[in-house]
């Protein structure tokens, strides 16, 4: 999953939400809704659970698994990596770092479950940032960039509660992802929806999908 390209017809369309935390109402509320729309394919922004348990994770993504009517992808958040399910996320989930192509759109999704990347993720960011493909060598360069995790940077109030918890780790990525010409970074952590411009870097806090 980490060296992917599909091939989809333009237009294309997918869905964005995380921090669900357990919350199978709002969730099958949300899958009901991403449905009826008819996107490509979704992607889960992390915090599928509320205590981080094996058994609700396992629950939790075969509700996503039976019940969405397209390939979905996911992350983990902070709430998934605090119980037992820590070590064993990827037998459910996959990967949680990866990077796609989808036509001329790079997409690239990381772990920040627990609050912020460390050195390794940093440095797969800095090769997918780069627009070299991902699926055979040769191929067509991404010309566009957009980034999904859980937990932003930087909290948009202005606090460290709700983004990296170190604030020059969460510097150093946010100027990464400017350099590099990233449209869009999409986080779920903040449980409201909000969106920021940033030198031409829109952000967007995507909203709570049923967390408390």
């Amino acid at each position: 999953r980490m060296r992917a390209r599909t091939q989809l017809d333009a237009p294309f369309s997918f869905a964005v939400w995380g921090n669900v935390a357990g919350n199978h109402v709002v969730l099958d509320e949300i899958i009901d809704a991403v449905n009826a729309v008819g996107p490509d394919f979704a992607i889960f922004s992390g915090d599928l659970t509320a205590r981080g348990q094996r058994d609700e994770m396992q629950k939790m993504a075969a509700r996503m698994n039976s019940q969405l009517d397209m390939p979905w992808f996911a992350t983990i958040g902070d709430r998934d990596v605090s119980g037992s399910v820590r070590g064993s996320y990827a037998t459910l989930l996959g990967a949680s770092n990866f990077a796609f192509d989808v036509g001329p759109l790079r997409v690239i999704v990381l772990d920040s479950g627990d609050r912020g990347l460390g050195e390794s993720t940093q440095k797969r960011l800095d090769q997918w940032l780069i627009g070299e493909p991902l699926a055979w060598p040769g191929g067509e360069i991404t010309q566009s960039r957009i980034v999904i995790t859980h937990v932003s940077p930087f909290d948009p109030s202005g606090t460290r509660g709700l983004g990296f918890r170190d604030r020059n780790e969460g510097a150093t990525v946010m100027a990464k992802l400017l350099r590099s010409g990233v449209s869009h970074l999409i986080t779920s952590h903040l449980s409201t929806y909000a969106e920021k411009n940033l030198k031409g870097l829109k952000m967007i806090f995507s909203g709570g999908g049923g967390a408390d």
